[in-house]
C-alpha cells in the first residue's frame, strides 16, 4: 500500500526541522559565549576574587553548577573554532556534540573538510570517518563505536560488541555478582 504524503505532514515535518535548527544554533551561540567567559574566568583566575580556591570549586558553585567536562568542552570549542580556526561563522546548524567530536582531528589544514562532514554525514558515518582520521593521525588507540539497539524480538536493549572485546576477567564478574 502506497503512503499518501499530505501537505500537512510535509509542513509539520519542515517546522520540526526548522525549530531543531534554531535550537541548535541558540545552543551553539550560547556555548561559544560560555566558553569565552569560562576561559576568561579560568585564565585570569577571576574565581579567586570571588572567594573560590580553584576553578573546579567555582564550577561546582550551585548557581554555576557545570561539570568539568562541560566547562572544558565549551572552552575548547571556543578556543578551537573561534580563536584558532576562525570558523565560528561556518558552524550554523551543526550540533555542538558533533563539533566536540571533531576536536581530536581538526586543524587549520582540514577544518573545512571536517566541518562539511559534520554537517552532511549521519552520526554513524561521522564516527567512522573520525575513527579513520585518528588512525591517519597516527593514534594507536582508536575507540571502536558499537551499536546500541533494541532487539526486534523482545524489545530489550542489545549492545553489539565483538566477542574478542568482551571482558573475561573472573574478578570483575565476581564483583558484579556481589553488587546484584
Amino acid at each position: 500500500m502506497d503512503k499518501i504524503i499530505t501537505d500537512k505532514a510535509v509542513r509539520v515535518h519542515q517546522e520540526i526541522k526548522d525549530l531543531r535548527d534554531k535550537v541548535e544554533n541558540v545552543v551553539l551561540v550560547c556555548t561559544f559565549e560560555l566558553g569565552k567567559l569560562l576561559k576568561q574566568m579560568r585564565d585570569e583566575r577571576l574565581y579567586e576574587q570571588l572567594g573560590y580556591e580553584t576553578f573546579l570549586t567555582y564550577l561546582a558553585e550551585p548557581n554555576i553548577s557545570f561539570s568539568q567536562a562541560s566547562a572544558y568542552n565549551a572552552i575548547k570549542l571556543y578556543e578551537t573554532y573561534e580563536v584558532k580556526l576562525n570558523k565560528r561563522d561556518s558552524l550554523d546548524g551543526i550540533p555542538t556534540r558533533r563539533l566536540i567530536s571533531l576536536l581530536p582531528v581538526i586543524d587549520e589544514k582540514n577544518a573545512d573538510d571536517w566541518i562539511s562532514k559534520a554537517r552532511a554525514l549521519s552520526a554513524t558515518d561521522l564516527r567512522l570517518e573520525l575513527q579513520e582520521g585518528r588512525k591517519a593521525n597516527g593514534e594507536t588507540r582508536t575507540e571502536e563505536f558499537h551499536t546500541l539497539s533494541r532487539c526486534t524480538t523482545c524489545g530489550k536493549f542489545r549492545l553489539d560488541i565483538p566477542e574478542d572485546e568482551l571482558c573475561k576477567c573472573i574478578s570483575w564478574h565476581a564483583n558484579l555478582s556481589s553488587i546484584n
